[in-house]
C-alpha cells in the first residue's frame, strides 16, 4: 500500500482520494490553490476570452442606448435641444416615441473626451431643429465624439459628416 504525505502537516494516506478530502478538510487554502493551479489556468483563459468578445463586439464600450428596455420613464425633455445631457431612461423614451407617436432620434455629442471644432455644436443643431422628432444634447461619457440613436440601430463618428448625419436621420 503506497503511502501519500500531505506537503502541509506529513500526515500519510493511502490513495490520492483520501489525501483530497484531507486538504478540503484541514487545510482549504492550499486546496483552493491547487484547484486554481489545475483548473484556473483553462477558467482564467475562458474568462480572459469572453472579456476580449465582449471588447470587440461592444466596439466603443459607454454608447446611448438603442431600444427601451428595461427602466425609462414616460417624460421627455423640456427642450429638443439641450445643452446638459439626457438622463438614460429619457433617452430610452425617446427612442421609444416622441409626442406624436413615432420612435426618435439621439444626436449626442462629446466635447470633453474629444477635440470638437468650435461650431460643432451649432451645425449639430441646425440638422437636428430640421427634424421634429430629433433630440440633441452633450453626452460626456459616452467613447464617441457625435453618436446617433435610434431603435435598433446607431451611428458612430469620430468628425462631423452632414451627409452620413442627414442619412441616419432620414432613414428612420
Amino acid at each position: 500500500m503506497a503511502k501519500i504525505r500531505c506537503p502541509h502537516c506529513k500526515h500519510t494516506f493511502s490513495s490520492q482520494d483520501a489525501l483530497r478530502q484531507h486538504l478540503r478538510a484541514k487545510h482549504p487554502e492550499s486546496w483552493r490553490l491547487r484547484q486554481l493551479k489545475v483548473y484556473g489556468g483553462g477558467g482564467l483563459l475562458a474568462v480572459g476570452l469572453v472579456a476580449l468578445l465582449v471588447t470587440y463586439f461592444s466596439g466603443r464600450g459607454i454608447l446611448p442606448p438603442t431600444s427601451f428596455a428595461g427602466p425609462h420613464v414616460e417624460t421627455w425633455p423640456e427642450q429638443r435641444i439641450s445643452e446638459v445631457p439626457i438622463p438614460i431612461p429619457q433617452q430610452k423614451h425617446i427612442i421609444e416615441h416622441v409626442p406624436g407617436g413615432r420612435p426618435g432620434v439621439l444626436l449626442q455629442y462629446n466635447c470633453e473626451k474629444f477635440e470638437c471644432e468650435p461650431d460643432l455644436v451649432e451645425k449639430l443643431a441646425q440638422i437636428a431643429l430640421q427634424y421634429p422628432y430629433v433630440y440633441m444634447a452633450p453626452y460626456p461619457n459616452m467613447d464617441g465624439k457625435i453618436v446617433l440613436s435610434a431603435l435598433n440601430a446607431q451611428l458612430v463618428l469620430d468628425e462631423f459628416d452632414e451627409e452620413k448625419i442627414v442619412e441616419f436621420i432620414e432613414r428612420r
